[in-house]
């Protein structure tokens, strides 16, 4: 997952931060915080706010540096969550430029290989998912397997020979849920953090 978040500007705008080196627009001074996209979101952006403009600067942040007033809101017009800076956005918050030019807007490709990598992890998350699920069925399978047939060819059902299996496969059962159970929760724990 990235930690990265982008501003567009107008010329005209990014102009004025050359001068006072203060990152703001007209529409974030009406709303009170600084708008900001993740990769995923930039196209939309790009279309949405800035389709009259022939030329824009694109400015990539570093959520490490404004952490202590960012903040992740979900928008009622587009959906999802966005970065919403409470601060003054400063130029020295700024990692890296660039000037995009009329052609739908072209990212550059670093950015789309950023956009493409948000994927990886969540896909990651879904496979691990199912992986877990699937284990708990794989361990009740060969607790069914080990009653019906090995502890039946054994004579050791209704003995207490067998119950140190039964003492393993729990503690087993309960590690793996434990396991799956956490690894879960600090994968959302995360993504509560980031920008969808």
């Amino acid at each position: 997952m990235t930690n990265l978040v982008y501003k567009v500007l107008s010329k005209q705008e990014w102009e004025t931060v050359s001068q006072t080196g203060k990152i703001t627009t007209s529409l974030d001074s009406k709303d009170g915080f600084v708008h900001l996209s993740s990769a995923l979101q930039l196209n939309a952006t790009l279309e949405l706010y800035f389709a009259e403009h022939e030329e824009v600067v694109l400015l990539q942040i570093d959520q490490q540096a404004i952490h202590r007033g960012l903040i992740f809101e979900h928008s009622e017009k587009r959906g999802g969550e966005f970065a919403h800076y409470y601060g003054d956005l400063m130029a020295e918050h700024i990692l890296q430029t660039w000037l995009l030019k009329r052609g739908a807007f072209i990212l550059p490709p670093e950015i789309l290989q950023e956009a493409e990598q948000f994927h990886i992890p969540q896909m990651k998350t879904v496979y691990f998912l199912i992986l877990w699920v699937f284990g708990f069925f794989a361990w009740l399978a060969f607790d069914l397997f080990a009653e019906a047939f090995v502890f039946e060819w054994l004579e050791w059902n209704g003995t207490n020979k067998n119950d140190w299996f039964f003492v393993l496969w729990w503690g087993i059962v309960v590690s793996w849920s434990l396991y799956g159970a956490s690894k879960i929760y600090k994968t959302l724990q995360y993504k509560r953090k980031q920008p969808i």
